[in-house]
This record gives C-alpha cells, sequence and structure tokens, in this order.
C-alpha cells in the first residue's frame, strides 16, 4: 500500500522538476530574443538556428556552423538566472578568435561577415556557475 501512495508523489516531483527546467530555458530564450529584437533595425531578422541546453560551471559549448562569405551573422547567446557570465567568440577552424562577443552578464553578442565560406566555430563558455543557455544566429 505504501508503494502505490509514494508513485503519485515521485510523479509530482519529477513534473515539478520538469517545470522548472522549462522556466529556466524560457527565461534564456526571452533574454536572446530581445537582444535580437534590438538589431532589427540593422537588417537581421531571419533566424538561421537555435540551440538550447544545460552548461556546468566551466562549460564549454563549441557549435560548428558553416557559414557564407559576404553573408553578415548575428549570434547571441543568453543564460537564465543562475549564469553570472557567459562569453561568445567566433573562431577559424584552426582556433584563431576571429571576434569576440560582446556584452555583460549572462547575455552576450556578436556580429560577424567571413571572407570566405567555410566552417566556423561559435565558442560559448560560461566560466563560473553554470545554467540553461539559449543560442541563436540570425543573418540579415
Amino acid at each position: 500500500m505504501a508503494r502505490v501512495k509514494r508513485l503519485p508523489l515521485l510523479l509530482l516531483l519529477l513534473l515539478a522538476a520538469a517545470a522548472l527546467v522549462y522556466a529556466s530555458e524560457q527565461a534564456a530564450t526571452e533574454k536572446a530574443m530581445a537582444k535580437i529584437v534590438t538589431f532589427k533595425d540593422k537588417g537581421f531578422v531571419n533566424v538561421r538556428g537555435e540551440r538550447r541546453g544545460y552548461l556546468a560551471a566551466a562549460g564549454v559549448l563549441d557549435q560548428k556552423i558553416k557559414m557564407f562569405d559576404n553573408q553578415e551573422y548575428l549570434a547571441v547567446v543568453a543564460g537564465d538566472e543562475d549564469v553570472e557570465t557567459i562569453t561568445l567568440q567566433v573562431q577559424d577552424k584552426d582556433g584563431k578568435v576571429l571576434a569576440a562577443g560582446e556584452g555583460t552578464g549572462p547575455l552576450a553578442c556578436v556580429t560577424y561577415k567571413p571572407a570566405k565560406m567555410d566552417k566556423y566555430t561559435f565558442k560559448v563558455e560560461v566560466p563560473k556557475k553554470g545554467g540553461y543557455y539559449h543560442f541563436s544566429l540570425v543573418t540579415k
């Protein structure tokens, strides 16, 4: 009988945890989208890709993306309320930093226009406290 009573409680705990995760992911998404809106007047309106997830403290995400020459890109990354600092860089195949994100705290953005078509790496790093993040890539 005790086992039957514990199952609904466990289910309620799992649902509550899922709701907290969703709220954290949603907070990061809202920050990123609010920043993207500020670039609309510069012509950045085509969302080309998005990625969400969790980065632990000292966590790094390397997002490799094929970019076309003469196309300007805007990358925005935002963390939830747990993320104190987040950084964003564009790197070439050799790891050379071509552009670094501007921003403070849990929000960073960078614009970049590659000279040639190639795969580039967007490096997202959470050096201190981890949390949920949202990464968006937008073009004109």
